[in-house]
């Protein structure tokens, strides 16, 4: 109420193929699916936006520079 948290808005030129790889986080029970990256030095993920379907998670790979590549599934 009082304090409002910050959105932190993700930099797309802060995502390079050689630090991170492209990879979706999907939930076995409700089926949500997080886009985001994984670093590929100590495997942590960082989660970007959520995606409703494989069309909006394909644009947003486009987006951040890494269309056309395979992007990784994590249960």
């Amino acid at each position: 109420m009082f304090f409002k948290k910050k959105k932190e808005t993700a930099d797309a030129s802060a995502y390079t193929k050689a630090e991170y790889e492209a990879a979706v986080k999907k939930s076995i029970c409700t089926g949500e699916m997080t886009f985001g990256f994984i670093r590929k030095a100590d495997g942590h993920f960082v989660d970007i936006a959520l995606v409703r379907n494989e069309e909006e998670m394909k644009a947003l790979a486009a987006g951040y520079g890494f269309g056309g590549c395979e992007i990784r599934e994590i249960y």
